[in-house]
C-alpha cells in the first residue's frame, strides 16, 4: 500500500488555536502558566465550545405551557323542560347577561377577559337532542354523544392565558343532532349542565395550553303569577337568582386558579 499525502482537509469540528489568536481576551480566563501551552489552550477552547453549545441548546428548548382545565362548578340546576302547561316556564340568561357577570367577577382578581379571541379546533363537543336520547339497547343507559367541531371561546385573558366558555340555550340548540327525530314529543328538555360536563371533558382531552373553565346557564323558572305585573316581577327575580348562581361558578373558578398557581 502506498501512502499519499492528503491535499485538502475539512475544517475541524473542535476549537483551534486560531480562535484564541482572533480573541486574545479569552486568555485572561486561564492561568498564566497555561497561556503558552498549545495543547492546554486547545483543550480549554474545545471545552468552552461544548459548554457553550449545550447552554445554548438548553436555552432554546422552552418548556411547554401546561394545560389546566377546571372541574365543573355546579351552582344552579342547569335543566329546563318545555312544551307542557304543567311545567314552570324556564328562564335563560342571555349571552350579554352572562358575560357581564363573568367579566365583573373575574376583574376583581385582575383577570380581564376579551371576547372571541381564541378558537380551539377539533374539540369533542356535545351532540344534543332535546326530543330524545341515545340509549344502549342492553343496559338502557344513556350514552354520551359527541361530535368534533371548532370551539370559539367566549372569553380570553391573553396575558394570563385564562379562558372560559359559557353554555347558553343557543349553544345547546346549535349542537343539536342533524337527524330529525322520528316523532316529536309534546315535551322536551334541555340538559345544559350535562352538556357542560361533556364539553369540559372534551377540552381536557385536547390538552390545550392555558387555563380553561366551562360555565353553564343555571336556568331558573318563573314562579306562580296571575297578572302581567306579577310575571314581570317573577322574571326579574328569576334572572337575579340565575346571575347569583353563575357568579358562584366564577368565584369557585378563581379559588381553583389560585390553588393551581395560575394566578
Amino acid at each position: 500500500m502506498q501512502l499519499k499525502p492528503k491535499k485538502q482537509y475539512h475544517a475541524p469540528a473542535y476549537a483551534t488555536r486560531a480562535i484564541l489568536d482572533a480573541h486574545p481576551e479569552l486568555l485572561r480566563l486561564v492561568p498564566k502558566r497555561w497561556q503558552t501551552n498549545t495543547l492546554v489552550l486547545t483543550a480549554v477552547a474545545a471545552a468552552g465550545l461544548i459548554v457553550s453549545t449545550r447552554w445554548s441548546g438548553a436555552e432554546s428548548k422552552q418548556p411547554a405551557e401546561p394545560s389546566h382545565v377546571a372541574p365543573l362548578f355546579e351552582h344552579g340546576d342547569g335543566h329546563a323542560a318545555f312544551g307542557c302547561m304543567a311545567v314552570s316556564p324556564p328562564v335563560f340568561l342571555t349571552e350579554d347577561e352572562a358575560r357581564k357577570v363573568i367579566t365583573e367577577e373575574a376583574g376583581k382578581h385582575g383577570i380581564h377577559f376579551t371576547a372571541d379571541k381564541r378558537t380551539l379546533n377539533n374539540i369533542a363537543v356535545p351532540l344534543t337532542d332535546p326530543f330524545g336520547a341515545v340509549y344502549d339497547k342492553e343496559t338502557k343507559a344513556r350514552l354520551p354523544s359527541t361530535q368534533r367541531a371548532s370551539l370559539a371561546l367566549d372569553g380570553t385573558d391573553m396575558a394570563k392565558h385564562i379562558n372560559y366558555e359559557f353554555i347558553t340555550e343557543h349553544d345547546y340548540q346549535s349542537w343539536n343532532r342533524k337527524e330529525k327525530p322520528k316523532s316529536r314529543m309534546s315535551i322536551g328538555s334541555y340538559d345544559i349542565i350535562g352538556a357542560a360536563h361533556v364539553l369540559r371533558d372534551g377540552i381536557q382531552q385536547a390538552h390545550p395550553a392555558g387555563a380553561y373553565a366551562v360555565f353553564y346557564d343555571p336556568i331558573t323558572s318563573l314562579q306562580g303569577f296571575r297578572s302581567q305585573q306579577q310575571r314581570e316581577e317573577s322574571e326579574r327575580a328569576a334572572h337575579e337568582l340565575a346571575r347569583a348562581e353563575l357568579r358562584k361558578q366564577v368565584q369557585d373558578f378563581i379559588v381553583w386558579l389560585k390553588a393551581e398557581g395560575v394566578i
